[in-house]
């Protein structure tokens, strides 16, 4: 099946989660990964991004046509036609939704609650990874629900397989207000920490 993709405005998502939005441990989860982490690329590419999410269709024609789409367009293709339990959650690609190419990068979310997030658990949690994904060499958002955790970026790269890690990279994010962090954990190590406005 060919993968098609809707790609979408920050401002348009932000408008769906307000009038539709389910809460945290939903699928909003993935919507607000979505915001943050294209947020985190433009801070740090100095470019703009949207935001893509697979579809279950073989067809780009099955979509509306966002010129003259309304809200409810928008709901009916996020509620009925978003393509769940897939590898992909979202894709950010550069540029506004529509000039869009459609290339750009795949990420699949995770979620931790803050009693997980302790350094060794965090690496075993990604060691064993690869059984599930096998080798797909997707990119990793590891989204970190807000809470204390006694985490350490460093160590956790050291207890890393390289070997058996089946994404291209692994991101951490993590809200620990005033202060939203961002990471990397595989291949690179390192984090960097924005008020948490700039993203809000």
């Amino acid at each position: 099946m060919k993968e098609v993709f809707v790609w979408i405005d920050e401002i348009q998502l932000r408008e769906y989660i307000r009038y539709f939005g389910r809460g945290p441990l939903t699928q909003d989860d993935d919507f607000l990964a979505a915001i943050w982490m294209k947020k985190f690329y433009e801070l740090k590419l100095n470019k703009s991004f949207t935001i893509g999410f697979k579809v279950v269709t073989e067809r780009k024609d099955d979509l509306p046509d966002w010129n003259n789409a309304v809200l409810g367009d928008l709901h009916h293709v996020l509620d009925k036609m978003r393509k769940q339990n897939d590898s992909i959650d979202f894709a950010l690609s550069e540029g506004m939704a529509r000039d869009t190419r459609g290339a750009g990068f795949a990420f699949q979310v995770k979620r931790l609650m803050s009693c997980q997030i302790t350094t060794q658990a965090s690496a075993d949690y990604i060691n064993n990874l690869w059984k599930k994904y096998g080798t797909s060499r997707l990119k990793l958002a590891l989204f970190l629900i807000i809470g204390d955790a006694s985490f350490d970026i460093k160590d956790v790269h050291e207890l890393l397989d390289g070997s058996r890690i089946p994404f291209s990279q692994i991101y951490f994010m993590s809200v620990h207000s005033p202060h939203v962090y961002f990471g990397e954990l595989h291949p690179r190590v390192g984090a960097d920490k924005f008020p948490i406005g700039q993203f809000q």
